[in-house]
């Protein structure tokens, strides 16, 4: 499990990287954040940084992959579904299961 993000105050970063900080929030497209021409982090938006912690957390449980993937097969077939229902029924069921 990895170790709890640390912080770093917005007002500590030049102001380009506010402006990238910003225009994420609008657009959600990630930035690859260099140095000497070599990747080194990826900035990201905060719920979906937390979506990938959840997913990941239940991605452990093959019961819980199978209705994720089910779910996703309905909605590229365009069928509507209650993403929610789903989330709060697959959350419980790793509740019980800890």
């Amino acid at each position: 499990m990895p170790s709890a993000p640390k912080m770093l105050a917005l007002d500590e970063v030049p102001e380009k990287l506010w402006s990238a900080i910003q225009e994420l929030k609008v657009n959600k497209v990630p930035y690859m954040l260099t140095h000497g021409g070599i990747v080194h982090a990826v900035l990201m938006d905060l719920e979906e940084y937390e979506d990938l912690l959840e997913e990941r957390a239940l991605s452990i449980d093959q019961e819980h992959l199978a209705m994720i993937a089910e779910a996703r097969a309905a909605y590229c077939a365009g069928e509507g579904g209650d993403y929610d229902g789903l989330r709060q029924e697959i959350l419980s069921q790793a509740g019980d299961d800890a």
